[in-house]
Formats: structure tokens, sequence, C-alpha cells
């Protein structure tokens, strides 16, 4: 991973937001979670009044061998659907994306098939991870150029004058990946974190949980290693979300978690560089088991609930509009003290 420096937290500037906040023209802490949001961004940008004009989610799609064991109700074929969809702009996340006026970039990090799709970005490293409950997922080698694709993805888009960002993932399976990662990591029992994605049965939610399971067993990720972890019973689109985190966050842009998935990069993200999960932006709370839990336990706030569990960096964009509300409070709203009652 090529010069990743994680900056600290800027609580001095933090602290003057936090300030500002309380002399404007209303009661002190009474607009609630969009205060301590614009405290957050002030703190993760290291600027009084942020501002985010240029907005941008970048989507990473990969395929997942597990599927064929029975990890998911839906079939391996459905993450090209829909990443035709999303490229013809048919997808949930293109409307949110439409909704708040940011750019939408999709990559194929690690899909079955060669593609040739308008719009999307070829960056493959792997044809599908491996099914790790036989063995690993992907070689070392192999996470690391994923992380790398994901950093270089952020930088990419900062160099386009992009200033808020949001990862996305597309891959059916993922969450398999995802709970082995939260598990081994945070240490956190595989049933608290593993859910019925796509309209699964309680029995096949056992069977999904148990092959998890097998998979830590069979590769014996090392809990002190997060690559070795990543590598073993993760997946190449995680791998490229927690890169992008580390360029976002290395360049003191913020960027917006979605859920579980998002939030199991994040954890590989904080476990490489620690200190990188207290720049980052949380949005909602998915219904997803576990999600919150994972949260709260990275110390990353949330701010919305509304049942959603859908993925595709959606609860991301969603934050986009209230960001733009919070830090507008900074700049448009006068001082009690400037009040003019004359």
């Amino acid at each position: 991973m090529k010069n990743v420096t994680i900056p600290e937290f800027a609580k001095d500037c933090a602290d003057r937001t936090r300030e500002r906040l309380d002399t404007l023209a209303k009661l002190p802490g009474s607009l609630g979670k969009l205060e301590e949001l614009s405290i957050r961004l002030a703190g993760i940008t290291a600027r009084e009044y942020p501002s985010f004009p240029n907005k941008g989610l970048v989507l990473f799609a990969a395929d997942h061998d597990i599927v064929l064991k029975g990890a998911s109700a839906s079939s391996q074929e459905m993450t090209e659907l829909q990443v035709r969809n999303f490229c013809r702009g048919g997808g949930a996340i293109n409307a949110f994306c439409r909704t708040a006026n940011a750019c939408f970039t999709i990559v194929d990090v690690g899909m079955k098939r060669d593609v040739d799709i308008p719009g999307l970005v070829q960056r493959k490293v792997v044809h599908g991870a491996r099914d790790f409950s036989t063995g690993p997922a992907m070689t070392r080698d192999e996470a690391l150029s994923c992380l790398q694709i994901g950093i270089d993805m952020a930088r990419e888009q900062a160099a386009r004058g992009i200033n808020l960002l949001a990862p996305g993932e597309m891959g059916i399976g993922n969450t398999s990946p995802s709970a082995a990662i939260i598990s081994v990591l945070a240490g956190m029992p595989l049933e608290s974190v593993t859910g019925m994605g796509a309209y699964m049965s309680s029995d096949r939610l056992r069977k999904k949980t148990e092959l998890i399971r097998h998979g830590i067993e069979v590769n014996q990720p090392d809990p002190s290693d997060p690559l070795d972890v990543l590598a073993k019973v993760g997946g190449p689109e995680i791998a490229a979300m927690a890169g992008f985190m580390l360029g976002g966050v290395s360049l003191r842009i913020p960027v917006v978690l979605d859920g579980l998935i998002a939030t199991a990069a994040a954890l590989v993200a904080e476990k490489l560089f620690p200190g990188t999960a207290s720049m980052l932006t949380g949005s909602h709370v998915s219904a997803v088991p576990g999600h919150a839990a994972l949260m709260e336990r990275l110390g990353i706030p949330t701010y919305l609930d509304l049942g959603m569990r859908l993925g595709e960096g959606t609860g991301a964009v969603l934050l986009f509009p209230v960001i733009d509300t919070a830090v507008r409070i900074l700049t448009e709203m006068p001082t009690l003290d400037s009040l003019d009652f004359s």
C-alpha cells in the first residue's frame, strides 16, 4: 500500500466548530445529531467551516464462490445482472446518487466473468473470490492488490475534485465473508453478525452460519494479522472498500459508510491503520444483525435509522443531503448576539 498516512482527528478545529454552534441563533444543542455531524466533519477535514460541493460514490463489484455451497438465496449470476443494471442507471443507488447530485462510478475488482459493459471501470484482480469453506478466498498478494485499487480510486476521485466520498458494493454472497471478518477481527459471535441476506429461510441461515464457521476453522486466519484475515475469508470488493477508506482518510476527505459490509471493510482498515475509524463517518443503522454493535465498537456514530439493508452504498448516499444541511448551518445562521430587532 503506497504512501498511506492516517492524519489525526483535528480536535481543536472540532472544538471551534462546537463553540460556533453554541453561539448561533438557537438553543445550544437543539439540532441534536446534526450538530454532532458538523463537528465530526470539521475534525475530519480540519476545517472549521467544511463544505462538500462535489460528492462521489464508487461501487466495487466482485463474486464469491462460497455462493455455490448455498451461502446465498440468490444465484451468482445476479452480480453481473445487477452491475449491468447499475451501468444503465437503473439501480436504487443510481436513483440515490441522482437525488444527492453525486457522481457514480462502478468498478469490476473481482467479477467472475470478463464483461465489456459501457461505464464499467476494469480493475479486475481475481475472477471471483474462491470458496473460503475449502481454502483461502484470495492470496495475500491479491488482497493487497485489491486494497491498492481502492486507495487509487479514492485518489482518482480526489483528483477530479470530489471532496465527499462513499464506497458501495455489489457481490452476491458477500455477507458471508463480512461475517467471517467481523467474527475473527472483532471477536463477535458468528451468529450475531450473520444475516439472512435475500429471502433466506431460518434453516438455510443455520447452514450458512455453519459454512462460515467451517471456513474459519479450515483457514485459521490470524486475528493479529488483518491482511491474513482479509485474504483467507474476505473478498475483493471488501478489500477495495477498505483501501478506498484509507485513501480518502489519508487526504482528509470524509468517507461515509453504508451497512454491515462497508463496516466490515472499515474494521479491516482500522486494524491495518489504527486511527482510521475516528476519521470515518457513519450514515444509517442497518437492519442487518450486528451492524449497530460493530459501529459502536468502532466508535463511528450513525445518524439515520430507516430499517434499510440493501447495501450498494445507499445508506451512505442518503446521508449526503443531511451533511449539506449540517454544514450550511455553520455559515448561513447568524449568531444570537448579531440579531438586530430594531
